[in-house]
């Protein structure tokens, strides 16, 4: 059994991840990175969907979704646009236990831009751009979720005493 986080880019998918595969003494997976270390080149997933093109980027992704049911005991942080871009999303909903990290596009949008404007979004009217995109993936996160967290105002450590204080099976 895994542990798959959800959420927009910046909602803390990979923080929290870490903290809670320490805290359950399990490993740790954050599907971008894996990603870039499968791919080899020695770019982040940023620079392979800007220099690669977003298809090329997606059917690097989609092999990774397809590795997951493979693992065991492992907390994963998916992309944000995992589900949205999915062909086969059993195989995500059969690879463990869905959470969404739920925040409001407007605060993923305030934390995404500390980093630059994202490769996925119009560069000429990122923000806008940014928020149609996150109101089209919100409710395939809702759709696919087993649990949802509302993480808005929360520290790492109240989102991990949130989840392991759900029933969550073979926890």
């Amino acid at each position: 059994m895994n542990l798959i986080l959800c959420g927009l880019q910046a909602c803390g998918k990979t923080t929290v991840g870490k903290k809670l595969a320490d805290t359950l003494q399990w490993n740790f997976i954050d599907t971008d990175q894996w990603l870039e270390e499968t791919e080899g080149t020695g770019l982040s997933s940023r620079q392979i969907a800007l220099t690669k093109g977003e298809a090329y980027f997606r059917a690097l992704e989609q092999k990774q979704i397809e590795r997951l049911s493979s693992l065991t005991r492992t907390v994963v942080a998916v992309g944000g646009g995992s589900f949205a871009y999915a062909k086969n999303k059993n195989a995500l909903k059969n690879s463990g236990v869905i959470l969404y990290l739920k925040i409001t596009p407007c605060t993923a949008w305030n934390r995404i831009i500390r980093n630059g404007i994202p490769s996925y979004v119009d560069q000429k009217n990122p923000k806008s751009s940014f928020h149609v995109i996150a109101e089209q993936r919100l409710p395939l996160y809702e759709q696919m979720a087993d649990l949802i967290f509302d993480v808005e105002s929360l520290n790492t450590e109240e989102i991990i005493t949130l989840i392991v204080s759900k029933d969550l099976p073979h926890v």
